[in-house]
């Protein structure tokens, strides 16, 4: 008859870990994510890789199922013609995402300017609206009225200096 008690105490300790992290987990919350949001930023560069090539690998496949049929007939090493079908397919897989995100830019960029250029146009017509609408609020507190009153002129001067008048943003 085997003997089972190794499993089981395995089992229940790794259980009863598993719920001491939790507690230590559940009690720092806080440093949790803070070290959790540390990590993630770390390794968004691995993450974004992995993305990638799992999206481009059908079409490497691809290539590199038809190929190889071409390469045969030219040339007679087996090796060589895989490592030569899967560069290929590599290369071809990187070119077509490259132009599918230059597409992508092709397409939003100018859109994204006409919206920015759109807002910044309209910035003082904006400035207005809020203004009143602050004011609004503040209309039982005299005091407290003219310190936003101050602070919203501070707040448009300096945003209306990175504003030249053709509408240029950052200029100075």
């Amino acid at each position: 008859m085997e003997n089972r008690q190794p499993q089981r105490y395995a089992r229940w300790t790794a259980i009863t870990l598993t719920g001491v992290l939790l507690c230590l987990v559940l009690m720092n919350l806080q440093e949790f994510f803070v070290i959790f949001s540390l990590f993630t930023k770390a390794m968004a560069p691995v993450l974004y890789g992995i993305v990638f090539a799992f999206l481009l690998n059908p079409m490497v496949n691809l290539v590199d199922q038809y190929l190889p049929r071409l390469l045969r007939k030219k040339i007679k090493n087996e090796k060589r013609v895989k490592g030569i079908s899967r560069a290929v397919g590599i290369v071809i897989a990187l070119l077509a995402g490259g132009f599918l995100i230059y597409g992508l830019f092709y397409l939003i960029l100018p859109q994204l300017y006409e919206s920015l250029m759109n807002i910044l146009g309209n910035f003082s017509t904006y400035y207005t609206k809020v203004e009143s609408w602050i004011m609004g609020l503040l209309e039982d507190n005299p005091e407290l009225r003219a310190s936003a009153e101050k602070m919203l002129d501070e707040i448009y001067g300096k945003l209306d200096s990175l504003l030249d008048p053709n509408g240029v943003v950052f200029a100075s």
